[in-house]
């Protein structure tokens, strides 16, 4: 059981490592909507999707071994094991209280970044509501006066 722990805290490791990737790149999204840089935020979303993917698959083999040890020990979930009577369980919950604090983090980061956007796009379709007031407007004045013929004016010759 030893060595199935130290694999689940080596793999929640490099969930944690990604997530804290994920954190900066969330905050910089964050500049980027503020600085209406929409190349740059493609860039940061696209190593975010990048990241997750990796995630998924680190989740999908934790999820594996973790399934074992809990058959195994007749456990459903981590905080029935105790800690004392294996190596690297204490490690792993607190690698797990981690992991999760980031996620909470990553959240709120993501909101605060989703309202921003929000904003923006509700500034840019006020923008071109005007603007296309605008070309109304000015299309209305740049068309010419209709020259209607006259049919009941008297031409004498």
């Amino acid at each position: 059981m030893d060595k199935e722990f130290r694999n689940l805290a080596d793999i929640v490791s490099k969930k944690k490592i990604l997530l804290e990737e994920m954190l900066e790149y969330t905050r910089s999204q964050s500049q980027a909507i503020t600085e209406d840089s929409l190349e740059q935020l493609q860039k940061l979303i696209d190593k975010k999707q990048k990241r997750i993917e990796t995630i998924n698959r680190l989740d999908d083999e934790f999820e594996n071994i973790f399934n074992q040890v809990k058959k195994g020990m007749g456990a459903e979930s981590l905080e029935e094991i105790k800690a004392g009577n294996i190596n690297g369980v204490l490690t792993l919950k607190n690698l797990v209280a981690d992991v999760m604090k980031l996620v909470k983090e990553i959240g709120v980061v993501e909101e605060e970044n989703r309202n921003k956007a929000k904003r923006l796009l509700n500034a840019f379709g006020s923008k071109i509501k005007n603007i296309k007031n605008g070309k109304k407007t000015n299309n209305a004045y740049r068309q010419g006066y209709f020259a209607a013929p006259s049919y009941f004016i008297d031409k004498k010759k």
